[in-house]
């Protein structure tokens, strides 16, 4: 797409400086093989001094697959390598919400989630040529799992594989900083919107599990910082103004589009799910929203994904936000999506098997 050449340049210049220490590619032979992106007048000292806008570890990462498949290995095009990253960490995505299907509610939960999310056309396309959105989505599915896993299983390591991944993501897209609008709402309602019980369970967590826990922030802030060179320069003022630039094309930047209702709500992420999304996979996520309402497991998991599902749309609809490009700035909302597609393919059916004289063997609710 129109924006991948700034990321894979910077990505570039990035990872030669942390490979090599070099700011520029002074010790590059470049009678070898080499990326296009390899651009001379756009080094690592350049970038220090010039960077802007997203940060650069999806860059980074699609590089570093160039650095392996093309320029050292050569079993792959100089192109087709940067987006080679993006298609595993797009397929990484499915595996991960098939995964939380089969977990949460069973394997044919899973089955079709997977299914919903590998078939869903803006996904399917957006993961052979984006470099932020899919590469995005996937450290949201990685986080949300890994943080289910680790409040089930009271287990630290967990929890600390999904504060690794969040730096990632605060390294690729400012997106990930609305993720706690789905895990804060999503505890209270598990916990019964109790602040005592929070608390009760905060007590009973390992010790390791509360340290890592209230270290998480620095963790998250320290892979932010170290994988963006830039910042080193002026931490504070270039830190500010990467807020800035997201406050400027999240709030009514240019090529914004939107369809306003009464209070200048926007209803244009809404539409373009709806008349974007298949007709099945409409259907059954309109039937597993109904489901989530319903389910009565000790675990929220449903609800979890309903607030994984609300909270992306919501955020570009509420009063002076905007969006453009259509909702792939939005795509983490996909895999939600898809899990929701699963419950509903369950209920749904739960309720032909009724009709249908066969032996159809469903997991039960947990």
């Amino acid at each position: 797409s129109w924006d991948e050449p700034i990321h894979f340049t910077r990505g570039q210049a990035y990872l030669n400086y942390f490979l090599d220490g070099s700011l520029t590619y002074k010790n590059q032979d470049f009678s070898e093989r080499h990326s296009i992106y390899k651009e001379t007048s756009f080094t690592a000292d350049f970038f220090m001094k010039n960077d802007s806008g997203h940060p650069p570890v999806n860059g980074i990462l699609a590089s570093l697959s160039n650095y392996i498949f093309y320029q050292k290995l050569g079993i792959l095009g100089d192109i087709e390598s940067y987006h080679f990253f993006i298609i595993i960490c797009a397929s990484v995505l499915v595996f991960i919400v098939t995964l939380f299907g089969v977990m949460a509610y069973g394997s044919y939960v899973g089955f079709i989630t997977g299914l919903t999310l590998a078939t869903y056309p803006l996904f399917f396309s957006e993961s052979h040529f984006n470099i932020k959105d899919p590469v995005e989505a996937a450290f949201w599915g990685a986080i949300i799992l890994t943080f289910w896993i680790a409040l089930k299983k009271d287990n630290w390591k967990w929890l600390l594989v999904s504060i690794i991944f969040f730096g990632l993501a605060f390294g690729t897209k400012f997106n990930i900083l609305f993720l706690p609008l789905i895990k804060l709402p999503w505890l209270l309602i598990k916990y019964k919107f109790s602040f005592s019980n929070l608390l009760n369970q905060f007590n009973k967590w390992p010790k390791k599990f509360k340290i890592i826990l209230l270290l998480s922030p620095f963790l998250i802030s320290a892979i932010f910082f170290c994988t963006w060179p830039y910042l080193w320069q002026d931490p504070l003022n270039n830190t500010l103004n990467i807020f800035k630039y997201y406050q400027e094309i999240g709030t009514g930047g240019k090529g914004q589009m939107s369809f306003l209702l009464p209070g200048k709500i926007n209803s244009f992420p809404i539409i373009w799910i709806l008349i974007t999304t298949p007709p099945w996979i409409l259907i059954l996520t309109i039937i597993g929203i109904i489901i989530s309402l319903k389910i009565r497991d000790k675990n929220k998991t449903a609800i979890l994904w309903l607030l994984w599902f609300i909270i992306p749309v919501l955020r570009v609809s509420v009063p002076n936000s905007s969006i453009y490009g259509g909702i792939r700035q939005i795509i983490e909302f996909i895999p939600a999506m898809a899990l929701l597609s699963g419950l509903g393919g369950y209920g749904l059916s739960k309720f032909l098997v009724q009709f249908i004289p066969i032996n159809f063997s469903i997991k039960k609710w947990q």
